[in-house]
């Protein structure tokens, strides 16, 4: 049994090392690639794939030999970290401009990350169990599926690109996701703790008399003069440190209302709206970038529900409803 999991595992060791290095940096470069061009399909991205050959019995794996695979940067416990491996590494790692300007000292850098996380893998090997293998092969398998759709969709399909028109036509629809949004400006009377019998009772009655004081800056300071507890603020609505009481309270009123008494945990509230402003958004120079990652999930979404409805015909799937445990 440890014959046969040593043997598997070594297989699966230097793929789990070097994923882990790559899986996040993988949507990242499928997406960049993806945006290259405002009117250029993914398709016309993918000059540098081979289409898949038929296949052919008298072809062997072993007659395959990658770009580079061949020259052997490092040996971890005798498996092959190979120049094909590095190159592999930083272009999934990194975009099409950064990969320029990488030299020697900085892939140096990146052969030894990629010696540290083999040598990491091999140690787990030798405390891993059988239940731990079963987990890894699942992982591994999923993950291939992954790939295995990029690769499809970039051969076998044509996803609609992220075009210009679409970037202009979301910036100008989501502004206030930019920046682009209303300010309403607030200013409030306040106790500063919470009040109660004849004390409060003497507040009420004061601030009952907000109609007849226009400035109320001024009446708060002749209030505070006469020993009533109470402070002045004034600020935009957007400020973070309002409780969600007293934004319920100002998006209840007009500019130029004021809000009703109200008591708080103890404590008397005044507000007034007192104007508003609208923020421009930032420009679509500067965001067009952000947006064009967002939309390229959308674009791939439709893609693969477009691919998933041609190969599902002839695909054979067998639902076992009755199976499906709800956690």
């Amino acid at each position: 049994m440890k014959t046969i999991m040593k043997k598997k595992f070594f297989y699966y060791t230097g793929l789990l090392a070097l994923m882990l290095l790559i899986f996040a940096a993988c949507s990242k470069r499928s997406q960049n690639e993806y945006q290259t061009s405002e009117e250029t399909s993914v398709q016309s991205e993918a000059k540098g794939i081979t289409p898949i050959a038929q296949s052919n019995s008298s072809t062997t794996e072993a007659e395959i030999t990658l770009d580079g695979d061949d020259v052997i940067l490092a040996l971890v416990n005798d498996t092959p970290i190979s120049q094909y491996d590095l190159e592999q590494n930083i272009q999934d790692m990194f975009d099409r401009k950064t990969i320029k300007k990488i030299g020697k000292k900085e892939r140096a850098n990146i052969l030894e990350s990629m010696i540290k996380s083999r040598a990491i893998s091999h140690a787990f090997e030798k405390i891993m169990t059988p239940e731990d293998l079963a987990v890894l092969d699942k992982k591994i398998n999923r993950y291939r599926e992954q790939l295995l759709v990029k690769m499809y969709l970039v051969r076998q399909t044509n996803p609609e690109p992220v075009t210009l028109k679409m970037v202009k036509d979301y910036y100008e629809g989501h502004p206030e996701k930019f920046g682009g949004k209303t300010i309403r400006e607030f200013e409030m009377i306040a106790t500063k703790e919470a009040v109660k019998g004849k004390k409060r009772d003497l507040l009420i009655q004061q601030l009952n008399k907000s109609d007849k004081n226009n400035n109320w800056q001024l009446w708060v300071q002749n209030l505070q003069n006469q020993g009533y507890p109470v402070i002045y603020r004034k600020s935009d609505i957007s400020e973070n440190l309002l409780t969600p009481k007293l934004l319920q309270i100002m998006s209840s009123l007009k500019t130029g209302e004021t809000s009703p008494l109200n008591l708080i945990k103890g404590r008397l509230y005044l507000i007034r709206i007192i104007g508003e402003r609208t923020l421009p958004p930032r420009p679509l120079a500067e965001v067009s970038a952000d947006i064009r990652k967002s939309l390229v999930p959308v674009q791939l979404k439709k893609a693969i529900k477009t691919a998933s409805k041609q190969v599902l015909k002839d695909t054979t799937i067998i639902r076992k409803k009755d199976k499906l445990n709800q956690r």
